[in-house]
């Protein structure tokens, strides 16, 4: 892909100004008396750079160029999506792009539907052919790939190019236009409100061409991220049989039912959400399901060999919790002073302001409870997105988010970190594992009503479909989390084939393989499957072609196989094929 031109909108003195670019050179100044954009293009990689001379308010920062694969029917074209839960898979030329726009917009704002992902902040209208992404993309034709990635909101130690600017992390959205052979690489959003008195850096953005392996490589190691340290492992977690009707005797049934399952792969128990009386009231716990507290949970799983997890949603709270009652102080307010909105789970629920010390105080003593108190090892944050749904003046969204994850690093200093719900590139290096699908259903592809709904509604298809086209961030970024598998014939409504293809695709493009089963019930065949999947997390997948529904997935043969392994499937229908 090629960079061709650059446009600027910013506000000064409540005038408008903008300003264009054509990028000629591998270095370059432009602009005018109050604001100069300064730009690097060497070896693939473009930065640029705002300088004021007085205080701004920028509108746009774009970059434009030209998407070098042809437009072919076999040209497949893959934008990343907003966060873990937004449905990502590669597209062909002409599709048109799921969004929430054929939603009357009463039901989006009453129910938080536009929350869940860039809806609010990206537009709602497109049209067949366009796409629009966030952090990196490529276009492929055959084994080619063309990818552009950004640097600009990841947390790696890339080489500084223009060192006086500091780094703004703005998310990067990126467009493809594929009738045109055309992107387009926005700064945070396509219209922002972000102001700035001193050298801001808005785009870090590289531009690579290659193999798959070869772009991937190459891109993280420019960013400087450092491949995750943590193991590969399958776990147990509550949340796809029981979701929030838990209780302290299923839980200790599911852990005896783990232990006499025969050489026990389980290495993870991880209770999810319903522990706590209400989400945001984590120093608490339902007395009525857990009268003994969570301690004897984690007791009995340590003593079968298992590390411990515990679900936590660190920066949100439900309208109904204490603290939001106690607390209206501690959440983002919008324009006309009311809590922003989040999204309907629960009874609705609310972003909390991370740059309010009493904030960071209670996440602080909630981390140090369940770890030190409890005695959890592995903490699955959840619904990390709310935090970053208001950007502040001084702030992109992007920064944001990068703070609130930095923050909860360190005040998280003795447990792993399972990230889920939170736009992607904001997580690379700064988890440890991170989901890259939405929920899965115990239906394909949930009720019809839904299907109409956000694209980071439930969906077995769709997790299927981001496992396999996010497959390449496993042992890069972190270390994927694809959502659980079923094999299970009670509580679901898949069926044994496609319940057989969603374990054997987490197990190929995961390195958390998780299920909710209670596997003391398994008969012959679904020990015979447990065994294939844990086997199946040792393979590689070399490539996935698509020829329109039909998917075939090539990999690596396990030992003692011959030839070459490969799994097919419908993705409309979930059918596997020989």
């Amino acid at each position: 892909m090629n960079p061709h031109k650059i446009f600027i909108e910013y506000t000064h003195n409540n005038t408008n100004r903008f300003f264009t670019t054509d990028i000629s050179s591998q270095e370059g100044t432009s602009g005018d008396e109050i604001l100069k954009a300064r730009y690097s293009l060497k070896d693939g990689r473009f930065i640029l750079a705002l300088f004021p001379s007085s205080k701004v308010t920028v509108r746009q920062v774009m970059v434009s160029g030209e998407i070098v694969t042809p437009r072919k029917s076999r040209t497949r074209y893959f934008l990343n999506g907003y966060q873990s839960w937004t449905d990502s898979r590669e597209y062909t030329s002409n599709e048109v792009e799921k969004t929430v726009g054929h939603m009357p917009d009463f039901i989006n704002k009453k129910f938080g539907f536009e929350s869940y992902g860039d809806y609010t902040f990206c537009g709602k209208k497109l049209s067949k052919g366009n796409y629009h992404g966030w952090t990196y993309a490529y276009a492929k034709l055959g084994e080619d790939y063309e990818f552009i990635g950004s640097l600009s909101e990841l947390a790696g130690e890339s080489a500084r190019i223009i060192p006086e600017a500091k780094k703004s992390y703005a998310f990067a959205l990126i467009k493809f236009f594929t009738k045109e052979n055309k992107f387009e690489v926005y700064a945070d959003a396509d219209g922002i409100e972000y102001e700035i008195s001193e050298p801001v850096e808005m785009l870090d953005v590289v531009f690579l061409s290659g193999t798959e392996d070869g772009v991937f490589d190459n891109y993280f190691k420019l960013a400087g991220i450092e491949k995750p340290k943590s193991e590969p492992v399958v776990g147990w977690t509550s949340w796809y049989d029981f979701y929030q009707d838990i209780n302290e005797k299923c839980l200790m049934e599911n852990i005896q039912g783990l232990s006499e399952n025969g050489s026990n792969p389980f290495r993870v128990f991880q209770i999810d959400d319903g522990y706590e009386p209400f989400v945001g009231d984590w120093l608490s716990v339902d007395e009525k399901k857990f009268p003994n507290g969570l301690e004897p949970i984690t007791k009995a799983a340590k003593e079968k060999g298992m590390k411990t997890g515990i679900w936590f949603a660190p920066f949100s709270a439900e309208k109904k919790s204490k603290i939001f009652k106690d607390h209206p102080d501690w959440f983002m307010k919008d324009d006309t002073g009311h809590p922003v909105l989040c999204g309907c789970n629960w009874s609705g629920f609310y972003g909390m302001d991370i740059y309010n010390e009493e904030v960071r105080g209670y996440i602080i003593r909630s981390c140090r409870h369940f770890i030190d108190d409890l005695g959890f090892t592995l903490l699955k944050i959840d619904f990390l997105y709310s935090v970053c749904l208001v950007p502040r003046k001084d702030k992109t969204r992007g920064q944001v988010m990068h703070d609130a994850l930095v923050f909860f690093r360190e005040a998280s200093k003795g447990a792993e970190l399972l990230g889920c719900g939170v736009p992607l590139g904001s997580a690379f290096g700064l988890v440890d594992y991170c989901r890259i699908g939405t929920d899965v259903s115990l239906s394909w592809n949930d009720k019809l009503y839904m299907q109409l709904c956000h694209r980071e509604r439930p969906s077995t298809k769709n997790t299927i479909l981001n496992s396999l086209y996010r497959r390449q961030l496993d042992g890069r970024a972190f270390l994927n989390d694809p959502d659980v598998f079923l094999l299970r014939t009670y509580n679901e409504k898949l069926g044994t084939e496609r319940k057989t293809l969603l374990s054997r695709i987490n197990a190929l493009a995961g390195s958390l393989v998780f299920t909710s089963d209670n596997p003391s019930s398994y008969n012959h065949e679904q020990k015979t499957e447990l065994e294939k999947v844990v086997k199946l997390t040792k393979a590689k997948i070399k490539t996935v072609e698509s020829n329109r529904n039909k998917i075939s997935i090539f990999y690596d043969p396990l030992d003692g196989e011959n030839g070459e392994s490969v799994l097919r499937f419908n993705r409309k229908n979930g059918k596997m094929r020989k």
